[in-house]
């Protein structure tokens, strides 16, 4: 186990690793961090504003849990 602060940045539509390797990954992490983003695929960065503003709030602070209020009210998962 890594105690190295550590985000996992997850689309809900990720083809290549899906949203249970994500949140697996950042369950066995001491200060993992996993955030899922609905109607976005394997490059969340690149596919979401919200990813974007996250990642950077992480980079700035890794030692805080990155929370931002485009994340409130959403879904993980695109419901059907």
């Amino acid at each position: 186990m890594s105690d190295i602060p550590t985000l996992v940045l997850q689309g809900a539509f990720d083809e290549i690793t899906p949203p249970d390797i994500g949140r697996l990954t950042a369950s066995r992490l001491s200060r993992g961090y996993y955030r899922e983003f609905a109607q976005v695929g394997h490059k969340v960065v690149d596919q979401s504003a919200c990813g974007q503003t996250i990642a950077a709030l992480f980079l700035d602070r890794p030692e805080v849990p990155p929370d931002d209020p485009c994340l409130a009210g959403k879904p993980a998962r695109p419901t059907w």
